[in-house]
């Protein structure tokens, strides 16, 4: 059972309110693969990537979540810019069948599949991504035993109707599951942390694997923030462990799902939400620094700077010394993060 602690639950801001919660179960989780014949039902969900066949992602097998943010007081519906995720902590229980190795870092697309550069480091990341949707479904519509493609029942590449998201540095929208062959730079909002393993040692079955989310970039925020009108913030894991035909090599991680009877009778855990929050009621809070009012200060603030680079007099002036320079970016970096009025 999530609660909301009794410091913090909700702080009045001038212009909205802070949830701060711990332990939000998780609403919906669906293995997100396109041979899964009881989506919604399964009770345990496997995560890797392959380069043996065209047809089908590099990332392949993803695993879906869903939180439900009305569980907190958050009414709906949710304007996408009045929604701010300062901190995210996700906790997902690893089952451990397959033995797998720890890697706590990411490792380049250019290490992939069976004719990839060697990975310098043992074993691949496990990775977390905002969700990006398909054939009009929404983290709000989309039930746990939605259909995989747009007719239900087609696999390909790119045709999933829930994907990992990401975006390129203009802030265009990109589908992760295919990065590694397509070859563009993503980094996911978090690696998984299996607390107490040494990196290259195999997870300890039933263990806690961790994504901290302490610092959400602008970019990450749009993200995350996208697809939460209807009150359902959705989140992808995937990872780029390869597996080999005929199931020979699996060392790929599986979750406990919350159907799975583990779950059930207390002997393990569902996954789980943490964090803080901010809503705000009215226009974005501005703070010295936001050049864009948008409600925090971030990378289109710094960009900014840049392209007023040596003017004088322009709203860029940060520190107000008269002229747009490297004393502005310092004062930007300074205040990094949402206003909060």
């Amino acid at each position: 059972m999530f609660s909301i602690s009794a410091a913090a639950g909700l702080l009045a801001l001038s212009s909205g309110e802070i949830f701060e919660f711990a332990d939000l179960e998780v609403a919906t989780d669906r293995w997100f693969y396109p041979f899964n014949a009881t989506p919604g039902d399964r009770i345990l969900a496997s995560t890797f990537g392959q380069d043996i066949y065209t047809v089908f992602d590099d990332r392949d097998g993803q695993f879906l979540l869903t939180f439900d943010l009305t569980e907190l007081g958050i009414t709906t519906p949710i304007d996408p810019s009045q929604i701010t995720f300062e901190a995210l902590r996700l906790e997902v229980n690893y089952e451990g069948t397959n033995p797998v190795v720890y890697d706590d870092t990411i490792d380049a697309p250019s290490t992939f599949g069976s004719t990839g550069a060697p990975d310098l480091d043992d074993g691949r990341p496990l990775e977390l991504w905002a969700v990006g949707w398909r054939n009009g479904w929404t983290a709000g519509t989309f039930p746990e035993d939605g259909p995989y493609s747009a007719d239900g029942s087609s696999f390909g590449r790119g045709i999933r109707n829930a994907y990992p998201l990401t975006s390129d540095p203009s802030g265009t929208w990109q589908d992760a599951s295919n990065q590694p062959t397509e070859g563009f730079a993503a980094d996911p909002l978090a690696i998984g942390t299996s607390p107490g393993t040494i990196p290259g040692d195999l997870i300890p079955a039933d263990s806690t694997i961790v994504f901290d989310l302490t610092t959400i970039s602008e970019a990450n925020n749009t993200l995350l923030s996208a697809g939460c009108t209807d009150g359902k913030l959705a989140l992808m894991l995937t990872s780029m462990t390869e597996v080999v035909e005929g199931g020979e090599g699996a060392d790929y991680p599986s979750y406990y799902c919350r159907e799975h009877p583990n779950v059930t009778f207390d002997l393990a855990f569902a996954a789980r939400l943490s964090g803080t929050i901010a809503i705000f009621s009215g226009p974005p809070p501005s703070c010295d620094g936001d050049l864009d009012t948008d409600g925090q200060v971030g990378l289109s603030d710094v960009l900014m700077i840049l392209s007023d680079w040596g003017c004088a007099g322009c709203s860029s002036d940060v520190d107000g010394n008269g002229t747009t320079g490297f004393d502005d970016v310092i004062a930007v970096l300074a205040v990094w993060g949402p206003c909060t009025g």
